[in-house]
């Protein structure tokens, strides 16, 4: 990077020094890395203008290939670091384009008032000649003909012996598909799933290409299929389909890319292993995939790529079962999923993928299992010991960082659950879930625009995930990009109408656009919907409330508040009841219910801090006073919300 290497910049309470590669918040120095260094720099050297997401990356990284998520950390950790100079705002997020540093920049020059410009523009020394000029010119343009024309001519001898692809055929996004089992044998199913789930996580170390995650495929296991109009569904370039079979002690494994585009093969195999060499089988499968697809490692990936979890056909059989069980995302299966991962590890007690798998079981139970309480200690424990297990045998797991975030974040340690997400991510920049986490950590922290950036790539990653376009839609809804808000609440009602959380952002962006018409609308069917009759009634409330119809808002209130109990509706109800009283100006009758929130751990800080329908009561000295009191009773079930958790 060219860098302004005597400069000085003043900003806020804050001065960066190039020459000394140092940020001074006073007489402190504030500790950067050295691309989160640089980050900043390109940042203050184009303050007040736009800088596209696109131009940043190659600023900063311009020998190497890196995903957005780089630079969303980047911006991230600049946040973090800069947050102590309390609520001024430095750097700013341009939705859909970029960043901008936005807080007034002073340049101060170390050498005096001579402007850096003219010293770097100085007649060159006598020595230098204009004839030894052309000569130094000459000599470099005959030395970059022949960089040009070696450079040609390995190229053209490595498009002769690899295949070849078009740059509107290239691959960048895939979907490996349950491998669907040939005979009836009901293990066969779950082995299918755990050979895709192997690819997956193989293939996703490849940052040039996008690979769909295991939850987002997991529908196909069992079932038949089209494999085009898979591929067609999941937003992909091309799908791996194939079947597998286990005769005895051999796995027989038949393989197919298809290019989603044009329903074309782009290549076929044939594997026959023994069972116990299924592992050689993946790595066969994911070498010869990376060779069509013209993937090239990242530097250290090499020995992730290789990497056996486990030599013990046995275990990875019951870990494959886990694996299944866990994606259903039930309470009967995560205690299924639990049975398993526990018999994975009985198996092969140094098996750390099946251990953090394990944690990551036992976390999820707390939201799903409405038997657990938030205060059991027994699951913590259980979650605890298996996920330090897992990070014994080996720290390099991104699932074991992300089960940790999940478990430090039910234990109110933010801090640690953050610094342990971003370790997933970085370990698997390509993991939608972590990516995910994160965000709900950062909004947790009330990082709103970090959540959104950090909600985006999740979405970019799994673009057709129920939990992460229907929060991603609310996070919008804060920051008033309700356009934004109502495209991706659309995209998860496509995937599933019946989605109710997604019709109730899309109606709330529909009315805070003033488009009463079609927010009605979307209420009337979520007021007809098993489960979220009361979110309807109370949506058409909010509607009557801001459209002068007031006699109307009051008596659906009413009603909702008759059929209320907290076994009927969903965690948040109280808090809903809340805001519609707010928007119809009844405050005493909103605060009453905000308490009710509160106390019972049915509110999250960022709906307090964000949510538009309660900004009528922020001028109320009681709401502040809920605030601090919150802050002493918050709880991960204050935060996350249970049908949004991945």
């Amino acid at each position: 990077m060219n860098t302004k290497a005597g400069r000085l910049y003043e900003f806020g309470p804050f001065r960066l020094d190039v020459s000394e590669h140092r940020l001074l918040h006073g007489p402190d120095v504030v500790p950067l890395g050295p691309k989160v260094f640089e980050t900043l720099l390109v940042l203050i050297e184009h303050s007040g203008h736009v800088l596209q997401k696109n131009e940043l990356m190659m600023t900063l990284w311009p020998d190497s290939f890196v995903e957005e998520s780089s630079l969303t950390q980047n911006i991230s950790l600049l946040r973090k670091a800069l947050s102590e100079a309390g609520e001024q705002q430095f750097i700013e997020t341009v939705p859909k384009l970029g960043y901008r540093f936005v807080a007034p920049v002073k340049v101060l020059e170390v050498n005096g008032d001579k402007p850096i410009e003219e010293e770097r523009n100085e007649q060159p020394s006598r020595s230098e000649t204009p004839a030894r000029r052309l000569m130094l010119s000459s000599g470099a343009t005959l030395l970059l003909l022949t960089i040009v024309i070696v450079v040609g001519a390995v190229y053209l001898w490595r498009t002769r012996t690899r295949p070849s692809f078009t740059s509107g055929e290239r691959v960048r996004s895939l979907a490996v598909l349950p491998l669907k089992p040939l005979a009836s044998n009901g293990t066969d199913e779950f082995l299918g799933l755990g050979m895709a789930d192997a690819l997956i996580v193989k293939l996703s170390n490849f940052e040039q290409l996008n690979v769909r995650p295991t939850s987002s495929v997991i529908k196909y296991a069992g079932h038949e299929f089209d494999s085009r109009s898979a591929g067609t569904d999941l937003g992909v370039d091309a799908v791996l389909d194939g079947t597998i079979q286990h005769v005895g002690d051999r796995v027989r494994v038949t393989i197919m890319l298809l290019n989603v585009r044009d329903g074309k093969t782009l290549w076929s195999g044939h594997f026959d292993e023994r069972f116990t060499d299924i592992f050689t089988l993946q790595d066969s499968l994911s070498e010869k995939l990376a060779s069509v697809l013209q993937l090239q490692l990242a530097t250290g990936k090499q020995a992730q790529l290789n990497k056996h979890f486990t030599e013990n056909a046995e275990a990875y059989s019951d870990y494959a079962m886990g694996l299944y069980f866990w994606n259903k995302r039930s309470k009967e299966g995560l205690t299924k999923a639990i049975e398993y991962f526990q018999k994975a590890t009985a198996a092969d007690h140094n098996y750390a993928l099946a251990y953090a798998m394990l944690a990551d079981t036992y976390c999820l139970t707390i939201f799903y299992d409405s038997d657990v309480s938030p205060s059991s200690e027994e699951v913590i424990r259980k979650a605890e010991d298996a996920v330090v297990r897992a990070s014994q045998l080996d720290d390099t797991l991104a699932e074991a960082h992300s089960a940790m975030g999940l478990l430090k974040t039910y234990e109110n340690d933010f801090a640690r659950a953050q610094q342990s997400y971003r370790r997933a991510i970085e370990l698997n920049p390509n993991s939608a879930i972590a990516h995910y986490r994160y965000a709900f950590n950062l909004l947790s922290g009330l990082e709103v625009e970090g959540a959104i950036d950090e909600m985006q790539r999740a979405q970019e990653l799994d673009p057709i995930s129920l939990p992460i376009n229907t929060t991603l839609a609310g996070c919008l809804l804060y920051t008033g990009q309700y356009d934004e808000a109502i495209k991706y609440s659309k995209l998860a009602l496509e995937v599933d109408p019946q989605f109710g959380l997604a019709r109730f952002n899309l109606a709330e962006a529909y009315e805070w656009k003033g488009l009463h018409h079609e927010a009605t609308a979307e209420y009337l069917k979520l007021s007809e919907q098993q489960g979220y009759r009361l979110y309807g009634k109370l949506g058409l409330a909010f509607v009557y409330a801001r459209s002068g119809r007031q006699d109307e808002a009051r008596r659906l209130i009413g009603e909702v508040k008759r059929q209320f109990t907290s076994e009927e509706a969903f965690f948040d109800l109280p808090l809903q009841i809340a805001s519609t009283y707010a928007v119809l100006g009844a405050k005493d009758e909103a605060f009453t219910w905000l308490e009710r929130a509160v106390e019972t751990w049915r509110a999250r800080r960022y709906d307090l801090r964000y949510s538009r329908p309660l900004n009528t009561l922020k001028d109320d000295p009681r709401y502040e006073q809920i605030l601090r009191r919150h802050e002493l009773t918050k709880s991960l079930v204050s935060e996350l919300s249970k049908p949004n958790l991945p």
